[in-house]
């Protein structure tokens, strides 16, 4: 078996199997997609019809959301290969630590992983600089935008907004234990790609008993609106936010907490037996004429 993580890896896996493997199965891993993979512009249309000749040869598609299904396979990709749902879920060895979160307000805000998203550091910033009893912002990461690259100077010169910089995955649940809630908003790709993915943040909050923010409109806001969770943020965001926060008492975020503390772990983290069921369904994919 070939698993192919995006379209240009499935490009060379395609040619590669053509060469060298012709009897591997190969597998379409849907991680991310890009804004010209749903435009209307020649190069769009060429890169769907690339995509939509290599699925040919796909036994199956893996996708992180159920949005990559129904808002692009089915869209854009009709009759596409069977599509596996494999979430942004925890893996065993992570395990959630003591929170060391104090009581709030100051209501203490996490923006944590891949920084991308201008929008996000500017609603950030914002509320920051609005309502500075009100809320503190930490920031961890990986700056992976070039419009960011001045975060940490941007942030210096704010009392409540602290730049920690890198940090590992051994550290999940120190840095989500001392946050109230984690911002698991992203505009990198508005409308497309950023409404429609689950991102790694929400699980790996979630399983630290640490409360997700998420647009109410988008895919992760809908997620938390399925297993009964607050944090869902209308448009304007930082008014929204501003109001949501000012409003929260202790006893209403406890309830909160304990209500999150209370949802199966399996929602969010991946046990051993589910990883050798993504296993044994590579097998039988394999095995399928």
């Amino acid at each position: 078996m070939i698993v192919a993580r995006n379209l240009e890896m499935l490009l060379l896996a395609w040619l590669a199997r053509w060469f060298f493997a012709p009897r591997a199965a190969l597998v379409y891993e849907l991680l991310d997609i890009h804004t010209l993979m749903v435009g209307r512009t020649p190069m769009g249309r060429g890169l769907r019809a690339i995509e939509r000749v290599l699925l040919r040869s796909c036994r199956l598609v893996i996708v992180s959301s159920p949005a990559f299904i129904h808002s692009y396979l089915a869209r854009f990709q009709a009759g596409h290969p069977p599509a596996l749902l494999v979430e942004n879920k925890v893996f065993p060895a992570t395990c959630p630590g003591a929170a060391l979160r104090p009581s709030g307000p100051p209501w203490r805000i996490g923006w944590f992983g891949n920084l991308r998203c201008r929008t996000s550091l500017d609603c950030l910033l914002e509320v920051a600089r609005r309502t500075p009893s009100l809320i503190e912002i930490d920031l961890r990461g990986i700056i992976a935008c070039d419009t960011l690259t001045t975060l940490p100077q941007e942030v210096a010169d704010l009392p409540n907004v602290f730049w920690h910089g890198r940090y590992e995955s051994r550290d999940l649940p120190e840095i989500y234990g001392r946050v109230h809630f984690c911002w698991a908003i992203d505009y990198f790709q508005s409308g497309l790609n950023s409404a429609w993915l689950l991102p790694n943040r929400l699980y790996e909050s979630c399983l630290h008993d640490c409360q997700p923010l998420a647009v109410a409109t988008v895919e992760t806001g809908r997620w938390l609106e399925a297993h009964g969770l607050t944090g869902r943020l209308e448009e304007p965001l930082a008014d929204s936010m501003v109001a949501f926060l000012a409003a929260l008492t202790p006893a209403d975020y406890e309830k909160q907490a304990a209500h999150l503390s209370t949802l199966d772990r399996g929602l969010f983290r991946h046990a051993t037996s589910d990883c050798e069921a993504f296993v044994a369904t590579l097998v039988g994919t394999t095995a399928s004429p």
